[in-house]
Order: structure tokens, then sequence, then C-alpha cells
């Protein structure tokens, strides 16, 4: 299938795909009646925008090629395009001119002259004056006498008429004037038209193709001073008054269109290599059926879908679903309003990026929800009677948003799948036809990925080192989502301990979601999926120990681990419940070995890092924590008011620019603990 708007002509070039070739010779035939008759008629093919009118009309002059006339006199067929005109006065020139050359073709010298000279002296006398010397096509000679002539009224209009109807007649020459298109022109244009036809065009032999789409020249119509008030009725009766012939263009049957789109996309997916599996293609022939499809209705808008696709997709096929794209270049054709707005109303469709966003956004009713998006598809020009279907393929793509229509609640974040455009970190690749420069391409991040698990130095894990430093949440993310596709425990131990020699360098601050937290929580996430091997998780924690601010993640692992409520089958659960505590165990050893290497350094001089660990030493054994404290009270190393001063600890608001650090009372129990002996 070819996916340019040019006209066909049912040419082996420019075949006859929809089988317009009947109808068009039967066109071809009832205008053989008009061929003969000397009156002037005119013939309107009609049709919506995209139907292929100018296929139809290139099919017809086919025809009409091919039926010939017995008498000698074919048709002389000229196109006039009046919305190629700038202004009023070039119209009303190149109608005129349009009618000389196709007039002006008599075998007969003499005749052929008179007939030229006829048609520019009735142009001398309707044409503005600051329009003759610009005239083109009109046989002007000696202007100023003619217009002399005209202001002193020495010549008489209807004789010159008179005399062009007398030699048309004689000539019997018939003349075909296509106009196409006659929707396009604006309201002044298009009554010039008409009354071009109606009063000068108006002679023997000479008739009159037009093609519109109904509804806009009726609404066009309606904004002329002749019909006024948009008053479609008067419009549609003064268009009647105009055309002796109304011709519909057949409308696709619903074989043609199932055929063509299934040509199209079957072609479109083979040209951009378009790969998707059975649960994907079940997505969209859902939303096509709901939809799509009663909007696929014209030659034109197949193609200009079908190109939207072929245009866009490749440069970013490996980096968005291919199913959400197809979608969205749907509504972008279709209800191009409606998409622009779309970016603005990210939260809505795609969620929030943080809580305090979440909440900004949530403070809106359901029904004051689905009223904002009602507001905004009136503002779109979505019809009333597609709202409903539109909304349906917009839910397709964002679930949130089918809440939103069905005014329900909707909270938080939704990510949708990888790739997805609900996903927020996959949205701005939509509109932006490109992977953003704060972004991070999708194949640079799995080549990142596999060369990590397999522990390996590329220059792809450089390039997201960077990455990740400075877009923590979204390398986080992808990453995730890549171990989430094997789930592999040999992968995630080695994701773990790449992810903890990149913490010390990943921004830490006291947002709520800062991005080191954000890269640590995702390794205690790691640390679930480990093979429930006592030897692996005492491996994990003991390659800790030696990375810088190691020890302190390894705090945090155990922790979410003795938090953590394991779910799968009964015997994995056993396991595991029974392995993390145990490496808690060999956890303690860890910290009691890191103390022990500070053992000359007293409570108050310790690195933060270190004494951060005697609190995941209590909360694992406390009274091993306790013990060790004792003996260094007991031997001199520590002093109990330096220990009890060391447990006033400081606190500080989340979330909050420029936050101000305060002391907390000292924890009571620990300060028992060291006493109580």
């Amino acid at each position: 299938m070819t996916y340019t708007d040019d006209p066909i002509d049912g040419t082996e070039e420019a075949p006859d795909l929809l089988e317009r070739e009947g109808f068009a010779n039967a066109v071809a035939f009832a205008l053989e009646t008009y061929r003969v008759q000397k009156s002037s008629s005119v013939v309107a093919l009609v049709g919506p925008w995209g139907a292929g009118k100018s296929s139809v009309i290139g099919l017809i002059r086919r025809g009409l090629r091919k039926q010939g006339s017995d008498d000698g006199r074919p048709w002389t067929i000229v196109d006039f395009n009046p919305w190629l005109f700038q202004d009023l006065t070039s119209l009303q020139i190149g109608f005129l001119g349009a009618l000389q050359g196709a007039l002006g073709r008599s075998k007969r010298t003499a005749r052929r002259k008179a007939v030229r000279a006829a048609v520019g002296s009735i142009g001398k006398r309707i044409a503005p004056l600051g329009g003759l010397g610009a005239a083109v096509g009109l046989n002007l000679s000696e202007p100023l006498k003619g217009i002399a002539a005209l202001i002193e009224g020495q010549e008489d209009p209807k004789r010159d008429q008179d005399e062009l109807d007398a030699l048309l007649l004689k000539d019997k020459s018939p003349v075909l004037v296509v106009l196409d298109d006659l929707d396009r022109l604006s309201p002044d244009e298009l009554l010039l038209v008409f009354k071009l036809i109606r009063l000068v065009g108006r002679l023997p032999y000479v008739h009159y193709l037009v093609a519109y789409d109904e509804d806009t020249l009726l609404d066009v119509l309606s904004r002329t001073g002749l019909v006024g008030a948009r008053d479609l009725r008067r419009a549609s009766d003064y268009l009647e008054k105009m055309i002796q012939l109304r011709l519909d263009v057949p409308p696709l049957r619903d074989a043609q269109i199932s055929s063509l789109v299934d040509e199209a996309i079957n072609s479109m997916a083979e040209t951009i290599r378009l790969e998707v599996d059975d649960r994907d293609a079940a997505r969209f022939a859902t939303a096509y059926a709901a939809h799509i499809r009663s909007r696929l209705d014209t030659p034109r808008s197949i193609k200009r879908y079908v190109a939207q696709v072929e245009a866009m997709y490749p440069s970013l096929s490996d980096e968005v679903d291919p199913v959400d794209f197809l979608l969205l270049s749907w509504l972008r054709t279709a209800e191009p309003l409606l998409y622009t707005r779309l970016p603005a109303e990210r939260v809505d469709l795609a969620g929030a990026s943080d809580m305090f966003e979440a909440f900004r956004g949530g403070r809106a009713k359901p029904s004051e929800r689905r009223d904002h998006w009602v507001g905004i598809f009136k503002a779109s020009k979505v019809a009333k009677r597609h709202r409903d279907g539109v909304a349906e393929v917009l839910g397709s793509l964002f679930p949130r948003f089918t809440a939103i229509w069905n005014a329900q609640n909707q909270f938080g974040r939704s990510d949708g799948g990888v790739k997805r455009i609900a996903n927020r970190d996959y949205f701005d690749r939509y509109f932006a036809f490109d992977v953003p420069r704060e972004d991070i391409l999708d194949s640079q991040a799995a080549a990142a990925y596999a060369a990590i698990v397999e522990d390996r130095a590329s220059d792809e894990v450089d390039a997201f080192t960077i990455a990740l430093r400075a877009h923590a949440q979204l390398g986080v993310n992808k990453l995730e989502a890549l171990f989430n596709q094997g789930r592999d425990p040999d992968s995630a131990e080695r994701m773990l301990i790449w992810i903890a020699r990149q913490l010390p360098s990943i921004p830490e601050n006291h947002d709520f979601i800062s991005p080191h937290r954000i890269a640590a929580n995702l390794c205690v996430r790691l640390y679930l999926q480990l093979r429930p091997d006592k030897a692996v998780l005492d491996r994990v924690l003991d390659n800790l120990a030696g990375i810088e601010g190691g020890m302190v993640l390894g705090a945090r692992l155990v922790s979410g681990a003795s938090e953590h409520f394991f779910s799968g089958s009964a015997d994995d659960v056993e396991i595991r419940t029974s392995t993390y505590p145990r490496a808690s165990a060999h956890f303690v050893e860890l910290i009691e070995a890191t103390f022990d290497s500070q053992s000359g350094v007293g409570p108050l001089d310790l690195p933060d890092d270190v004494w951060l660990l005697m609190w995941s030493w209590r909360a694992i054994n406390s009274a091993s924590a306790r013990d060790w404290i004792a003996r260094r009270v007991a031997d001199g190393t520590w002093s109990r008011f330096d220990v009890a001063a060391q447990l006033v600890s400081t606190r500080t608001p989340t979330g909050v620019p420029n936050p101000v650090w305060t002391f907390r009372a000292p924890n009571a129990r620990p300060v028992e603990d060291i006493h109580a002996d």
C-alpha cells in the first residue's frame, strides 16, 4: 500500500484498490448525457474529507477518455483550483483565465480568436481595475482603451455575453471545468466562485464538476453574507439551486476497511519490524475494536495513521512499548488537540513522582477529576459521540485514567509495566520521540546489567554508573526491572555488591526520598532474593565489610530481613525464615570485629558510621552488645559517661529545605543496660 496522499487514477502505478472504477464509469456515463447538451450544468461529487474524491475524479477522467465521442467532439477538461489564489481579485481573474484557455481551442483560427476576445472583454468588465495588470492568461490588448470604453459606457455588457454564447453554440465543443476541494475556501472565496459559475460561467456546452465535503461546505456557506446567521437549512437550499446532479462517493464497506487496515498494519509491521506477543496483540485488538476501527473509515485516515507510525516508531523501537506507541499515534492523528494536552496531565495519567505530589494531585474529589477531563475533551473538540470511545483508548494507555473517567479514587504512583507510557520513567519518550538527555537508554541499561551480573567491566557499565549517580531512581528502576525478568539469585548477589560499591558516590541528603536511600532500598530487596543458603548470605556480608560504607548497608540488609514477611511455598518460607537469622548472627561477628579494630578509640571519637553499627548490634543481640561495652568500661578503655553521651541522638526533619538538627533525649534502655553491671 502507498502511504502518500496523492490521488490514484487506476493505472498500474496508482491502482484502484477501493474498487471505485465502476462508480467512476457510471459518473462518466452520466456526464456523457451532458456533453451534447448546450445548457450549462453543475455536477457535484460529494464525500467526507479523505474519502478519495480526488482519486474518483482521476478515474472519471480515465472513463471519459475511454468513452471517446461519436461526433468528433470529445470533452475538453480543465482544472481550476480556486484555493490556490491569494485573494479575491486573483481568484476572479484566474477563473476567467481558465475559461479562456478552455474555450479558445476551436480548430478555426478566427473563431478561436473571437472566443478569446469575448472572454477577455467580459473579464475586463467584471475584474477590479487594480487587478487587470496582473491578469494571467487573459489576452488584454490595449487594456487602457478597454477601461476607458467601459467607464464611458460605450460598450454594452450583454452584447459581449450574447456574442460569446453565439460563438460557443456554433462550435459545440463540450468543456468540463473541474473544481476540487471547494470546502477549503473561505466564505468570501466560496461565494465568489459560485457567483462566477452562476453569472459568468453558465455558457453553452460548459459544464462543471465540483467536489467537496458537504458538512464543511454548508458550514462555510452559512458564514457568508448571502446565507448568514449560520443557517444550515438556508445554506443547503442555496446549494440545491447551484447543483443539478449530486453524486455521493460510495462509503467504504466493512470488508474493504478491514482489508485495507489489515494490509496497512501488516505492511507497516514488516517495514518497522514490529514484534508483539499474543498478550500485546490482544491489547491492541481490544482498543481497535472498541473505537479505533470506527474512526479509520476513509483511505486518508488509514494512510495518515500508518504513515505516523512508520515515520516515528523506528527511532524508538527498542525504547517504548509498541502497542502503546500504536495507540498514542492513533490519538495523535485522530484527536490532535487532546494529544497536546496529555503532557500537562502527567500526574493524573502516570501518577506522582513522590508522595507530596500525590497529595497535591489527590485533593480533588473523584467527580471533580472526571469533570476536569470532560472539560479537557470539550476544549480539545472531541465530538460528544466519540468521547467514551476515546476515553477507552486512553484507559488502555493509562489505567489511572479509567478510574478517573469512572469517578473512582486513584492515589499515588502508577508505573505501569516496563516501557509503558503509564510508567513515569517512559512517559516523556512518547512525546519527545527520543530518549531525553536526563533519561537512560533501555539498551544501555540492558548492556550494563548484563556486564554487572557477569562481573565484567564495560563501557556501558561506566556510562550507567554516571547515570545512576545523577538519576538514582531511574537507574534503580531499570536495574530492578531487568532483574525481575529472571529473578536469578546469583544475579541478585552480583548486582547487590555492584550497587554497594556505587553507594558512596550517590548523593545522600535529607529529602524524603533521597537518591542514596533509593539505591540502598534496592539492595535490601536484592538481599531478600538471594539463595537461602547461609554460606551465600555470609559471603555477601563479608564482601560488604570490605567496601566503603558496606557495614552500614549490611546493617540495613539484616534489619530489612528481620522485618520481612516471606511468602511463597511452605518449604521456601521455612528455609528463609531459618537461614536469614543465622546470617544475622554472622553479621554480629563482623560488627564486633569492626569495633575491636577501633578498640583504642573512645566512643565519642568513633566515626559516625561505626557507632551506627552499635544500634544494629543491639537490635540483633542486645546481650552481646552489652557485654562488649561492659568489657570496655571494665578495662578502662571507655567511660560510662562517654557512652551515655554518645547515646544522645540527634534528629532532623525529612523533606524540608535547610533542615535544623535538634537533640533527642537519651535512649533510657541502653543506658540502663550499660549501668546494669
